[in-house]
């Protein structure tokens, strides 16, 4: 079987399309945005994928952590928030800011 890389195979084409259909907000869209987590067993190419979608969606105001290596290095869940507020914080060209008043210190 042909080795398939992150972005090419048919799994990781179907993620980003689900990615796609959740950044790109429509009149009369869903106003929620809900939260994705990727399980599966060591080796499965999580962090496969999630690297080559957080590449593609870099224009977007997007996080990814890795919550077992920031697990091994000791970090506790504020360090987890503060991660995600830090990334989502980014500017971006084509969306407004997002801010988190309430995690201000």
């Amino acid at each position: 079987m042909p080795q398939e890389w992150a972005g090419e195979s048919g799994r990781d084409r179907a993620v980003e399309r689900y990615v796609q259909e959740l950044l790109v907000r429509r009149p009369g869209s869903r106003p929620e945005l809900p939260a994705t987590l990727l399980l599966g067993p060591r080796g499965s190419g999580k962090t496969t994928v999630l690297r080559h979608l957080a590449d593609w969606a870099r224009r977007a105001p997007v996080a990814r952590l890795d919550l077992a290596a920031l697990g091994q290095e000791g970090r506790k869940p504020i360090d987890v928030l503060a991660g995600l507020v830090f990334q989502l914080n980014e500017t971006k060209r084509d969306f407004a800011r997002l801010r988190f008043p309430g995690l201000g210190c």
